[in-house]
C-alpha cells in the first residue's frame, strides 16, 4: 500500500506540474523519491516529502487571507490551515500523499538523531604535527556538544578522513578516534565526475578534488564535512549541537539577506553557465555577491543520500561537462593556463614563493573567469538550493539597466551554520569552532608541467 501511493505521487509530479514554476523541481523530487521506493526507504520517501513542506514560509503570505477567502474562483487553493497566494500544483500534490501516508502508517519520527559522522579530506602532501592537532582539537570540541536528539545523552562520534596518502591508509589511525578511507572509494567508474576527478588529481589541483569529494562523502553517508583547518574555539561556550536525520546545514557568512543576481535559475547547465558569464563581464560588484552566500567549506546532512547533496554533485558533473560549450568559457583550462603557463616565466623573475602567490591571487582575482572553483563550488551550492526552494525570495524580479538585474532572497534559517568573519578569521559559534581564510584553491605544484588540455 505504501508502494502504490508513492508511486502515485511519483506519477502526479511528473504530469501534473508541467509548465509550472515548479516543474523541474518537481521532476527531481520525483525522481529521488523513486530511488527510495525502489529500494523500499518509505521513512526516506516521507522525510523527502515533509522536507520540501516545510519550506513553505506562511508568514509571507499571512496578509492574502482575506483576499483569498473572498474570492470564490480561488477557493480550491484552501485545504488546510495553510494559506497561501502561491500554493501551486506541487504543494498540493505533497500535501495529499502525505496525508495518505499518514493515515496508512502514522508519522515519521522527525526527531531521530541524524548521523553522528564528521568528514574530512585531505589528498596530497602528508599531514603536519600542526595539522594533526588541529584535528585534535576540533574533534574534541564536537565530542563535547554532539548530542543525541531525543535522549540528549552524548553521542560517539566517528572522525572518517579521506585521503590518498598511502601512509595514512597502510597504518593504525595516528590520531585517536580517527578513521582514514581512501578517497577513490568516493569515485567509481560509473561515477559522472569519476573523470574530471582523475584529472584534478593529476594537476594537483586538490582544492577542486576536495570540492567533489565533500559532497561524494555527504551522499553516500551523511554527516558533517568540515575543512581540515577547523580548530577549537576556546573562547566559545556553544550550546548542545543535537541534529536529528532532517536536518541540513550550510556555512554562509551573511546576516540574514543578499543579492542573487537574476541568472537563468532554470533550463540547461549550459544555460545557465552562459547567462552566469555573460551577466560577469558586465557587472563585476553583483557576481561576487552572487557567489558569495553559500559555501562547501562546512555542510551537515542528517541522513545519507539526502536530496540536496544529490542535486549539488549533479550539478557539478552539469557545469563541469558544459565548460567550453559556444559562449561558456571553459575555466578549468584557463585557470591552468593561467597557473601552469603565463606564470611559470614569472617565477624567475620573482624568485620569492609569497610573491608569487600574490600575483598569482592578483591574476586571478582580475580575471574572475579563470576561477574554476566557483564551478566546483558555490555555482554549484547555490543553483542546487535556488532549485529546491531553500531560497525565498523577498522581491520581484528587478531591472535596472539591460545589464544588472537582480533579485533579494533570505536563505532558510534552518539550513544556516552562521559564520562570523573578524579580520582574516572565521568563526563558527554554533559547533565552537574557528579557522583562518584559506587560499588552498590558489595554491599549484609548479615542479610538474601538466597540459591544460587533459
Amino acid at each position: 500500500m505504501l508502494r502504490q501511493i508513492l508511486q502515485n505521487c511519483i506519477k502526479e509530479l511528473r504530469t501534473n506540474t508541467r509548465g509550472s514554476e515548479n516543474s523541474a523541481r518537481a521532476n527531481f523530487i520525483a525522481d529521488v523519491i523513486e530511488e527510495a521506493v525502489h529500494c523500499q526507504e518509505y521513512d526516506r520517501a516521507e522525510l523527502i516529502l515533509r522536507d520540501q513542506m516545510n519550506l513553505i514560509n506562511t508568514n509571507d503570505y499571512e496578509s492574502e487571507e482575506k483576499i483569498i477567502y473572498k474570492n470564490a474562483s480561488r477557493s480550491r487553493y484552501i485545504r488546510t490551515n495553510i494559506k497561501l497566494k502561491h500554493y501551486d500544483q506541487y504543494y498540493e500534490i505533497l500535501l495529499k500523499y502525505l496525508r495518505q501516508l499518514t493515515a496508512q502508517r502514522g508519522t515519521v519520527q522527525l526527531d531521530c538523531p541524524g548521523i553522528a559522522l564528521t568528514h574530512r579530506i585531505w589528498v596530497g602532501n602528508p599531514l603536519t604535527q600542526d595539522q594533526i592537532g588541529i584535528i585534535k582539537s576540533a574533534n574534541i570540541a564536537l565530542d563535547k556538544i554532539w548530542t543525541d536528539s531525543k535522549t540528549g545523552a552524548k553521542e560517539e562520534l566517528t572522525h572518517c578522513i579521506w585521503t590518498n596518502r598511502r601512509e595514512l591508509l597502510s597504518m593504525a589511525s595516528c590520531i585517536k578516534g580517527v578513521v582514514f578511507r581512501d578517497v577513490e572509494e568516493l569515485f567509481d567508474s560509473q561515477n559522472p565526475l569519476y573523470n574530471h576527478y582523475l584529472s584534478f588529481m593529476a594537476h594537483k589541483e586538490y582544492a577542486f578534488v576536495s570540492d567533489l569529494a565533500r559532497i561524494q562523502a555527504c551522499c553516500k553517508f551523511g554527516g558533517l564535512f568540515m575543512g581540515i583547518a577547523w580548530y577549537n574555539n576556546f573562547r566559545s561556550h556553544p550550546p548542545k549541537f543535537a541534529p536529528t536525520m532532517d536536518t541540513i546545514k550550510v556555512f554562509t557568512s551573511y546576516e540574514d539577506k543578499a543579492t542573487i543576481i537574476a541568472l537563468p535559475f532554470s533550463g540547461t547547465a549550459y544555460q545557465q553557465l552562459e547567462g552566469y558569464f555573460l551577466h560577469q563581464y558586465r557587472n563585476y560588484s553583483a557576481h561576487l555577491t552572487t557567489t558569495s552566500y553559500v559555501d562547501c567549506e562546512m555542510l551537515y546532512f542528517g541522513r545519507p543520500r539526502h536530496p540536496l547533496a544529490l542535486l549539488i554533485a549533479e550539478k557539478q558533473a552539469e557545469y563541469l561537462n558544459a565548460l567550453g560549450e559556444s559562449r561558456v568559457p571553459h575555466v578549468i583550462k584557463n585557470y591552468r593556463k593561467i597557473m601552469y603557463e603565463n606564470l611559470v616565466k614569472d617565477w624567475q623573475k620573482f624568485n620569492n614563493p609569497l610573491r608569487f602567490e600574490n600575483h598569482i591571487s592578483d591574476q586571478v582575482r582580475q580575471t574572475q573567469i579563470a576561477n574554476a572553483g566557483l564551478i566546483t563550488n558555490v555555482l554549484a551550492l547555490t543553483q542546487a538550493f535556488m532549485d529546491l526552494g531553500y531560497f525565498h525570495f523577498d522581491s520581484p524580479l528587478s531591472e535596472h539597466g539591460a545589464s544588472n538585474r537582480y533579485r533579494s532572497v533570505t536563505l532558510d534559517k534552518r539550513v544556516q551554520f552562521k559564520i562570523d568573519d573578524v579580520g582574516d578569521m572565521m568563526f563558527c559559534e554554533e559547533l565552537g569552532l574557528q579557522r583562518k581564510a584559506s587560499k588552498s584553491w590558489l595554491k599549484v605544484n609548479l615542479a610538474k608541467k601538466i597540459s591544460a588540455e587533459t
